[in-house]
């Protein structure tokens, strides 16, 4: 669709034409040019263990996938349940854990996880975000992707790639990932809900960076951000 095409939504939260139209491209996409995304090979070895999936999430935080791949691969060695974090020797747990940012506060939380996932929930993971955000080291964009890894919930885990590439389109203006994530996940659409914080860290990981390859980019032409530079 031609981006002349797009109408003005008349609303002041959230363009959900143009997030319809992004979220056609970068389904397209996902196994194009961004195929070589990190967050896809996260994604394959997520899906060998439902724990796996969840201590992946919660020590996923200031540390790029790159190198949390090679943290999961050592840690699924000895680690497979919430019981195994508990069992396993400390010192142990920290050392393979040391690549990550904060790896001792990581530590903690995936020990006091286990702790809590076993004495309170019978090894249960809960299934709404307002419980599961109740244990250690799970905030909202945690929580939420467990949802969806686990559950297949529809439900938008808003990290810094997701916020920031939302505002640079122009699907959303806001000032930060709590408010993005309030304000994505009201929409109806599922298959959305589903799979965008997968192709927009993907993007993130490939394109939009930090500093963005614009040129390079098959959204620019919806793009607020590229039109400005």
């Amino acid at each position: 669709m031609n981006p002349k095409n797009i109408k003005s939504q008349n609303l002041t939260e959230i363009d959900l034409n143009k997030l319809e139209i992004v979220f056609n491209v970068l389904k397209k996409e996902i196994n194009n040019s961004l195929k070589e995304a990190p967050i896809n090979e996260l994604i394959k070895i997520k899906k060998s263990n439902k724990w796996i999936t969840v201590f992946a999430t919660i020590l996923s935080s200031r540390t790029t996938d790159k190198i949390l791949i090679k943290v999961l691969q050592e840690l699924s060695k000895y680690i497979q349940t919430p019981q195994d974090i508990i069992n396993i020797e400390y010192n142990k747990l920290l050392k393979i854990l040391k690549p990550l940012g904060f790896y001792k506060t990581k530590a903690k939380y995936l020990l006091n996880f286990s702790k809590k996932i076993i004495e309170n929930y019978n090894s249960e993971i809960p299934n709404n975000i307002d419980e599961i955000t109740k244990l250690p080291g799970v905030g909202k964009k945690v929580g939420a992707i467990i949802l969806n890894s686990i559950y297949n919930i529809p439900i938008v885990g808003v990290d810094v790639h997701v916020h920031r590439i939302l505002n640079r389109l122009g699907i959303v203006k806001t000032k930060n990932e709590l408010e993005t994530f309030k304000i994505i996940n009201t929409i109806k659409n599922n298959e959305i809900k589903d799979k965008l914080n997968h192709y927009l860290v993907a993007l993130g990981q490939v394109i939009c960076k930090n500093k963005p390859k614009c040129n390079t980019c098959f959204l620019k032409e919806y793009c607020n951000y590229y039109k400005k530079i």
